[in-house]
């Protein structure tokens, strides 16, 4: 692949950036994949009062005039998956979400948009996303170009031939999992994925998704393929069939790439693929917004 080439022709220096990432993780610091950004449409009047079922999780949020605009699920400990569920169940009566993707590849398609033309609005909008993407709000009735110039930027990626990675959940179950996990676009540079003080995870230009396991001297894998997560022992595969094994306390970050999996799998995918979730429900966002003479806001997903 083109773009692999490229990538290779920079080995010295990328191996560089790369050991430098996995020296800088170091002690009890802890990396957790990047969170999914949320684009969020009011729907319907947000309530005043909380249901009593959900009071000591919820905190409201107010605007200056002190109105409730929206509420919050402000525990951090001291609750269980049903009680999030029940939050978001009643949050869905009166909003509608939007799932963007991980604000990291917002992050790496602000590169790409950077060397595109005729896409300003969606250019400025990524530059705010990636800076503040709290404080960003797109009223329906200023953002009637945005549609077309993601089209265009898609365009321009689909046109760029590269490839991309994604992660496939391929845990046994009784329906198949549909659908990429989770993805990445090819960085310029290695970049950090996930890590705790044992395990460092790594997307690299050149040798794929890399795992490094520091616990008992530095073992890396390089173009990770697998990791079987099913036993006491985890094992993690590459293209080549090389496998390294790494007890499951060392195996945290693995898991957090696709959380309640088991088992995955890596494949190459379109580039244009990673982005996908923008390019199809920001538009639906926008339209369902302007069917309301509302706005899109946008949120963090902290807790998935």
């Amino acid at each position: 692949m083109e773009h692999a080439r490229e990538a290779a022709d920079h080995r010295p220096a990328a191996d560089a950036v790369a050991d430098e990432i996995i020296e800088d993780v170091a002690g009890d610091v802890v990396v957790f994949p990047s969170p999914p950004l949320l684009a969020t449409v009011i729907v319907d009047l947000v309530p005043d009062i909380a249901l009593a079922s959900l009071a000591d999780f919820v905190d409201p949020v107010t605007d200056d005039a002190g109105r409730v605009v929206d509420w919050e699920f402000g525990r951090t400990q001291g609750y269980d998956a049903a009680d999030l569920k029940a939050f978001r169940v009643w949050r869905d009566t009166w909003e509608r979400t939007w799932d963007l993707g991980p604000l990291s590849n917002l992050v790496a398609l602000q590169r790409i948009v950077s060397g595109v033309a005729d896409v300003p609005r969606v250019a400025a909008l990524l530059e705010a996303l990636v800076a503040q993407p709290e404080t960003v709000r797109i009223e329906s009735s200023a953002a009637s170009d945005v549609p077309a110039q993601l089209d265009a930027l898609r365009a321009a990626i689909v046109a760029l031939g590269r490839e991309g990675t994604a992660i496939v959940d391929q845990t046994p179950r009784r329906r198949a999992t549909v659908g990429f996990s989770r993805t990445w676009g090819t960085p310029a540079v290695p970049e950090l994925i996930a890590a705790d003080r044992a395990t460092v995870i790594v997307i690299d230009p050149a040798d794929g998704l890399v795992v490094v396991e520091r616990a008992t001297g530095a073992r890396r894998i390089t173009d990770v393929v697998e990791a079987d997560l099913r036993g006491e022992v985890v094992i993690v595969t590459n293209d080549r069939g090389e496998t390294i094994e790494l007890e499951a306390a060392a195996a945290r970050p693995l898991a957090w790439l696709v959380p309640a999996s088991v088992r995955w799998t890596v494949r190459p995918i379109p580039e244009v693929v990673v982005w996908s979730a923008l390019f199809v429900r920001l538009p639906d966002a926008l339209s369902v917004a302007a069917a309301t003479d509302g706005h899109v806001s946008f949120a963090v997903d902290r807790d998935s």
